[in-house]
């Protein structure tokens, strides 16, 4: 019975292990699109937080959009913030602001590829890359 009790235990604690977190998930290099200006900046979704909702440097918003082609961006996975201690404590290495990668309303613009998520720098709106869903 206890010999059972503990196999079975071993066996919960291995399955929480592989199923990871988001943490463990993190890419850490943008794949760069050639297709995405420099200048591109991303603003808060005002349809979701409302007009004038700032930018934050904690914290990603769920919603952004691009202001020059109405391109809408929902946040998928993020690392800093309140996300950046666990992943740190996961050995991802993070950098100061947080960032977000982001599915995109049409799927593929600026040269997104299928299974690709864009990657934004959350407190400044600036788009980073992509990678991996």
């Amino acid at each position: 019975m206890i010999r059972s009790f503990g196999v079975a235990s071993l066996m919960g604690i291995a399955a929480c292990a592989s199923a990871g977190g988001g943490a463990q998930q993190w890419e850490g290099t943008p794949r760069p699109l050639a297709s995405l200006p420099q200048s591109s900046r991303f603003i808060p979704d005002a349809a979701f937080h409302g007009s004038g909702t700032p930018l934050l440097t904690d914290r990603c918003l769920t919603h952004l959009i691009d202001p020059t082609n109405n391109v809408r961006l929902t946040l998928v996975r993020s690392v800093g913030g309140d996300a950046k201690a666990a992943a740190e404590g996961a050995g991802v290495t993070t950098s100061r602001n947080p960032q977000g990668d982001f599915a995109t309303e049409p799927q593929f613009p600026y040269g997104l590829r299928t299974g690709e998520l864009l990657r934004v720098d959350c407190a400044t709106g600036r788009p980073l890359g992509a990678v991996k869903r």
